[in-house]
């Protein structure tokens, strides 16, 4: 509940407390990079980061690192989820990094758990595309609101019982699952 309403006032603030207009085709600021954050994930504990870079007039590129923090620590042993993805997005204004986009995602899941000697690593594959909006404000504050879909394509699990190692494929847990993304960030 503390995190909740820690990113609720953190948006508002933003929003209202710096004065801010949404930018027009005839005044956008000139942003060729953007510093965001998923907010939507950190209600339940799952941390990100993310920076996209213009290509071109009506083209971009996303990279991201994601961790999940609930997955810390357990009382027979330890465990960890983290991943990285990126993004393109096309922006058919031409207007890359502010306005309507869409593209295609890749994300690697990574899970890792150890109790002991053992210990088991998962990794999961998921593509998909991504449908949105990002509106950038005279101030550089940025905001975007996405919607998509993504699947499972490929997972792989290791296991390692301190002797030796054995690596094979594990059911994906299929798809299309339906993605929601809220960003907050910077753009300059």
């Amino acid at each position: 509940m503390k995190k909740t309403a820690i990113v609720l006032a953190l948006v508002l603030v933003m929003s209202l407390g710096l004065g801010m207009t949404s930018a027009t085709a005839d005044n956008a600021p000139s942003v060729d990079n953007v510093v965001s954050i998923n907010v939507w994930p950190y209600l339940m504990t799952f941390f990100n980061l993310e920076y996209e870079r213009k290509l071109a007039d009506a083209l971009s590129l996303r990279v991201r690192g994601m961790y999940f923090a609930l997955l810390g620590n357990f009382s027979d042993g330890a465990g960890q989820f983290y991943g990285f993805g990126g993004d393109i997005f096309f922006y058919p204004a031409g207007t890359a990094l502010s306005g309507f986009y869409v593209g295609p995602r890749y994300d690697l899941f990574i899970s890792s758990f150890t109790s002991g000697t053992d210990a088991i690593t998962a990794l999961m594959h998921y593509v998909g595309g991504s449908i949105g909006h990002r509106w950038v404000f005279e101030s550089g504050f940025t905001m975007a609101i996405s919607l998509g879909a993504w699947a499972n394509v490929a997972s792989t699990a290791t296991y390692d019982d301190g002797s030796g190692s054995f690596t094979g494929d594990i059911p994906s847990i299929g798809g299309p699952w339906p993605t929601f993304n809220f960003d907050i960030g910077y753009g300059f």
